[in-house]
């Protein structure tokens, strides 16, 4: 209908949003693009963020946590588009696995 947002048929167009953002900020942060009016794109999209201590007090819980976290932004973006997320953009998934190295 006229005046209506389009319904997102596929998580590509919420990809393309946070693809438009560009590289993430020095602290990790990805503003997508909500006012673009670029063709294929879906402006009203945004990133889940998960925080943990850099430091670990246990270091068993510290390897399981960054290898679940590596995983999740790793090969675990292979099951995103089945589970209705949107895989993450390349810069962020780098951004990531650097971050998440510095778990200790």
């Amino acid at each position: 209908r006229p005046g209506r947002m389009p319904c997102v048929r596929n998580s590509s167009a919420v990809s393309a949003a946070i693809n438009a953002a560009g590289t993430p900020s020095a602290q990790g942060v990805v503003t997508p693009a909500y006012t673009s009016t670029t063709a294929g794109i879906y402006p009203i999209a945004t990133v889940t963020y998960v925080v943990v201590l850099q430091t670990q007090t246990n270091q068993a819980k510290a390897t399981l946590l960054k290898d679940f976290l590596l995983y999740a932004v790793g090969s675990g973006q292979n099951s995103a588009n089945s589970l209705f997320y949107a895989p993450l953009p390349a810069g962020l998934v780098s951004f990531d696995k650097t971050a998440i190295q510095s778990i200790s």
